[in-house]
């Protein structure tokens, strides 16, 4: 058990990642609210507009991405790339990849470079948060072979959704159009 009276470093980032889920009942609540005072021109609009990807059409991009892609990473780069997943109820983008040669995956975890992702639909610049105890959500040890690792990009205002192309950058590292999952 935790001492409430003692500072802990893993409270702050509980906070952050469950943040949303009270929230998101609420914004449903006020989101039918809105709905009602809208007038019918504009809910008939609302309701032709594209839905966004199923999960499959995701799935399926993510896949075609891996099969044109990987080889370039693990050739070059001597990292497998997992994906790129929406965390914390979509205010945070999850960066994930397998070193499989520490010596050339090593620029990927140089504390030097500060990473980014771009969303190609905006145009938005996210970045690495800083958590004042903390430090940058990402890890900076030298690479190990056989281990997955992870940065962590705020998304600010839900900029970017599942099934969005980004690009990600590190340094003289890049990857170019990588969909979101």
């Amino acid at each position: 058990m935790i001492p409430l009276n003692k500072p802990c470093l893993v409270f702050p980032l509980l906070a952050i990642i469950f943040a949303g889920n009270g929230a998101s009942s609420r914004s449903a609540r006020a989101q039918r609210l809105l709905e009602s005072d809208r007038p019918a021109s504009e809910t008939a609009r609302i309701a032709s507009s594209p839905s966004p990807s199923t999960r499959q059409d995701i799935f399926n991009a993510i896949q075609a991405w891996r099969m044109r892609e990987a080889t370039y990473y693990k050739r070059n780069w001597g990292v497998d790339i997992l994906g790129i997943h929406i965390v914390s109820s979509g205010h945070m983008l999850e960066f994930r990849y397998n070193v499989i040669d520490a010596a050339k995956a090593a620029p990927l975890n140089e504390k030097k470079f500060q990473p980014y992702v771009l969303d190609r639909k905006s145009g938005a610049r996210l970045t690495v948060p800083v958590m004042e105890k903390i430090g940058q959500l990402r890890q900076t040890a030298p690479p190990v072979e056989n281990r997955t690792y992870w940065m962590v990009f705020g998304n600010e205002g839900k900029i970017v959704h599942p099934g969005d192309k980004v690009d990600v950058h590190i340094g003289s590292f890049s990857i170019a159009g990588i969909p979101v999952d």
